[in-house]
């Protein structure tokens, strides 16, 4: 085996099961998950794609800050599934618990521009689908010990 780049494009070596990758993070607050809503006018977890030589981790980090403003640890694993979003393609979206850093005020939030609003949503009263796909949904559940 030799450590000489690949001269093919990924897509020609690895075919279609190539997707998009994305870490999502579960915030919990008094029984309260945190999710933002996207340009689709869904609901869906922070986070977003890692940059090249980010792990898992250090992209979640980056992203919860960069999406919301609040500066967040990331805790364990808890799922990973595949969404279909229409027009866009799949994307495999990873799920972590993360919680925020000792001070971090998770009522004051500062927005991206990614997102029109954020909320608060109620683990005992989710939104269905298609407002909250059900992949963010059954990761809150789990995250919530409620699945």
């Amino acid at each position: 085996m030799t450590n000489e780049p690949a001269s093919e494009p990924l897509a020609a070596r690895f075919g279609d099961d190539m997707i998009a990758m994305s870490v999502k993070g579960v915030l919990i607050n008094g029984g309260k998950a945190l999710l933002l809503q996207n340009p689709r006018q869904e609901l869906e977890l922070p986070g977003g794609r890692p940059d090249a030589g980010e792990t898992f981790q250090q992209a979640l980090r980056r992203e919860v800050l960069e999406e919301t403003g609040l500066r967040v640890k990331v805790g364990r694993y808890i799922d990973t599934w595949i969404y279909d979003i229409p027009a866009e393609g799949r994307v495999r979206i990873i799920t972590f618990v993360v919680y925020p850093e000792p001070g971090e005020m998770q009522d004051i939030l500062r927005l991206s521009a990614e997102h029109s609003k954020a909320e608060w949503c109620d683990i005992k009263r989710l939104p269905q689908e298609p407002l909250l796909p059900g992949g963010y949904r059954r990761s809150i559940l789990l995250a919530a010990g409620a699945a």
